[in-house]
């Protein structure tokens, strides 16, 4: 049997300066720090070094790699060590039965990029440096699978990370996350350094499946706190769908058609984690996934609601928080008023599978809904600045 252990690498390079005395180096991973100079010692010969690292018992997934010199010209010739540098890898095993021959990953949807590996060895390590410098801001999902010799690929690996970028006047010294309304946790920078480039893993195993918001913000040297930046993700277990299906995708309140929504790996080991355009407008949403089978037939949706709601400094009121729907729930008609001086120009009343199934754009702050069947819809109100989605049910 063989195995494939890829440890991928983000851009993991180390130059050290030749106006220092940099004598020795150590590393260690995650946070398993045991106290300067009691880690994984570097003999440094040069000013540029390269050496292997074990990441032998490293469990499968995203890790960090710390290292850190210690210059015995610094502290007056009494020696000191650095700040770490830390770069994010990612580690996984491929069993199979026949030889390996091949690797290949991708980011979100993007194109797969082949990987080269040495099919004549037993066991395969191999390492790679993959640059994020292009991802925008938010969740992304990373993707590797590798290839036996008689050409079958295997199920995706997955894991999810975040990108954000904090711009400031001042040093940033400290950031944190939460989920939902949680108690927010830590996370450590170095604020020694001119650009600071961080990476966490954060575990979303205690979460229920579902829709959740995730939160991270950062803080300044006089103690301010930015605004959080917020991403909308939902997680969902599909550890029993039929052996028959092949392809799945999702999508927010409009249905694109078949074959058109943003796909995503069914098989794969870990939940569907999937988030929503940085653009999404405020309000009421309803996001909808569906499964095709090896016949090409799709099946019905299974959909959900989620709000989204733009909490910001900004006095400027918001069409959504500003606007009233009532009776809802409702049975015949409905009354549409609002505070802000916007002019009503079209209502949308979409269902849950997408469809449109009321459309007007004259009297607009009273609408006749009884045609409609007994359930949950998306009401979209368009105006002249700005649109919002509402929730209503019809009883």
């Amino acid at each position: 049997m063989r195995q494939l252990k890829l440890v991928i690498l983000f851009c993991v390079l180390w130059f050290f300066s030749s106006a220092q005395n940099i004598t020795t180096a150590e590393y260690f991973f995650d946070g398993n720090d045991n106290g300067l100079g009691n880690n994984t010692t570097i003999a440094i010969t040069q000013i540029d070094e390269s050496f292997n690292v074990i990441t032998t018992g490293l469990s499968n997934g995203f890790h960090d790699l710390y290292v850190r010199v210690f210059d015995q010209a610094a502290n007056e010739g009494n020696g000191g060590w650095s700040h770490y540098d830390r770069s994010t890898f990612y580690s996984s095993d491929f069993l199979t039965g026949q030889n390996i021959v091949a690797a290949r990953y991708y980011i979100d949807n993007n194109a797969s990029v082949m990987l080269d590996v040495n099919p004549m060895t037993t066991q395969i390590t191999e390492s790679y440096s993959l640059s994020i410098g292009s991802l925008d801001e938010g969740f992304h999902s990373f993707h590797i699978e590798a290839q036996d010799s008689d050409g079958t690929w295997s199920h995706y690996d997955r894991a999810a990370f975040y990108v954000a970028d904090f711009p400031s006047d001042q040093n940033i010294v400290t950031a944190r996350y939460f989920f939902n309304d949680d108690v927010p946790v830590s996370l450590d920078v170095d604020p020694m350094s001119s650009s600071i480039t961080e990476s966490y893993i954060i575990s979303t195993v205690d979460l229920e499946e579902g829709f959740h918001s995730f939160y991270v913000q950062t803080q300044v040297e006089d103690g301010t706190w930015s605004h959080y930046d917020r991403q909308i993700i939902y997680i969902n277990d599909f550890s029993d769908i039929p052996d028959d299906i092949v392809a799945a995708e999702y999508f927010i309140d409009d249905d694109p058609g078949f074959g058109q929504g943003m796909s995503f790996d069914i098989t794969a080991p870990n939940p569907l984690l999937v988030t929503t355009d940085m653009n999404i407008e405020e309000g009421d949403h309803s996001f909808c996934i569906r499964v095709q089978n090896s016949n090409g037939d799709w099946s019905l949706y299974c959909c959900a609601t989620f709000n989204v709601d733009e909490e910001t400094a900004s006095t400027v009121e918001s069409l959504y928080k500003s606007t009233t729907i009532f009776p809802n729930p409702f049975e015949n008609d409905i009354q549409i008023e609002s505070t802000l001086n916007h002019e009503f120009e079209k209502i949308i009343v979409v269902d849950l599978t997408g469809k449109i199934v009321f459309e007007s754009s004259s009297d607009l702050n009273r609408i006749a809904l009884g045609a409609l069947s007994k359930g949950v819809y998306i009401l979209r109100l368009i105006t002249n600045k700005s649109e919002a989605n509402f929730k209503i049910v019809k009883k």
